[in-house]
């Protein structure tokens, strides 16, 4: 469930308030209204403190930060499930994939780019061991390309932590999004 889409399901409760101000009795909106006051209150005290955290405790900061809040969305996202169960015909918003949290273009573009090089790499060398001709050169070559890649690898890992805001969360994310690659070319080579 994107960022957009809890978005949405906030206003589509706030709409629901506003029109039928006796659902603020039901548990369910109860505990929506006090984890949407939970996130902000979290927000506010992030955008306080973040400039007066010292370097070596930012990192546990913003892990804190972040567990909190995925704490928040999921009994949020949980409360309002339970609500549309209980409300007859009305279909369900469950997340079934921890990465619908998470906007994942930026870092496939990256893992494009990645592949492409690597198969590029892999061409080459292929290439350079069929025909036995200027090695040295194509070798050099390839070498040159290993800063890049790494590069790539250091800006993955990058986007990562920026849309998990911890290293044990950013390390949870690429798994994830590995194992869901993994399993859509497993679905294409079945497909062919």
């Amino acid at each position: 469930m994107s960022i957009s889409d809890i978005g949405n399901i906030i206003k589509e409760v706030q709409e629901l308030l506003l029109k039928n101000p006796g659902i603020r009795s039901d548990k369910n909106i109860q505990n929506i209204l006090i984890q949407i006051n939970k996130y902000r209150t979290e927000n506010d005290s992030m955008k306080k403190l973040i400039n007066n955290i010292p370097k070596d405790k930012l990192e546990n900061f913003k892990a804190n930060y972040s567990k909190n809040i995925n704490t928040i969305l999921g009994s949020l996202i949980n409360s309002y499930n339970q609500f549309l169960k209980e409300k007859e015909g009305v279909p369900s918003h469950k997340p079934t994939n921890p990465l619908e949290l998470h906007d994942l273009t930026i870092v496939s573009e990256i893992l494009k780019k990645q592949g492409e090089e690597i198969a590029e790499l892999k061409s080459t060398l292929e290439y350079a061991k069929k025909e036995r001709f200027q090695i040295r050169d194509i070798i050099i070559a390839a070498d040159s390309k290993k800063s890049e890649l790494s590069g790539m690898v250091v800006e993955e890992k990058k986007k990562y932590f920026n849309m998990a805001l911890s290293e044990h969360g950013a390390r949870e994310l690429s798994r994830n999004f590995a194992l869901e690659i993994i399993e859509n070319l497993k679905k294409e080579i079945e497909n062919l």
